[in-house]
C-alpha cells in the first residue's frame, strides 16, 4: 500500500485549501458582481414614474415600455405605460433597426448591423 511523504500530503492539503478558499470567494463575490435587478414602483397598465422612463416589462404575456414626456412651460412629467408589439433595438445614428448577419463566417457570424428598415423578416 502507498503511503504518500509528509511534504506530498502538506502540498495537497494546500492546493485543497487554495482551491475551497477561491471557490468560497466566487461564490461570496458572485451576487456582488451580477447587476441588480430594477424593482418597478408601479406596475401597467396605467401611470409609471419617470425613473422608470424606458424599461420594457412583460406583464399577464403583453410586454409593456414606459413612456414620459414632459408638459410644456411646467417641471411636471407626464407618464404611462404603453402597450409594445415587439421588442427591436433601434441606432440613434441612422434610426434604422439592427438585425444580425448570418450570412457570413467565422468572428463575424451574426454580427449585429443597424441597417434594416423595418421590423420583420
Amino acid at each position: 500500500m502507498y503511503q504518500p511523504d509528509a511534504s506530498r500530503r502538506k502540498q495537497w492539503r494546500r492546493l485543497a485549501n487554495v482551491a475551497f478558499a477561491l471557490l468560497l470567494s466566487l461564490a461570496v463575490a458572485t451576487p456582488l458582481l451580477t447587476p441588480p435587478v430594477r424593482a418597478h414602483a408601479t406596475m401597467p397598465p396605467g401611470a409609471c414614474t419617470p425613473e422608470e422612463d424606458g424599461n420594457r416589462i412583460g406583464y399577464n404575456g403583453v410586454w409593456y415600455e414606459c413612456r414620459c414626456t414632459r408638459i410644456p412651460g411646467t417641471t411636471v412629467w407626464a407618464c404611462n405605460w404603453v402597450q409594445v408589439s415587439k421588442n427591436a433595438i433601434q441606432a440613434n445614428a441612422n434610426y434604422d433597426y439592427v438585425s444580425t448577419e448570418l450570412g457570413y463566417g467565422g468572428s463575424y457570424y451574426a454580427m449585429l448591423r443597424a441597417r434594416a428598415v423595418s421590423i420583420g423578416p
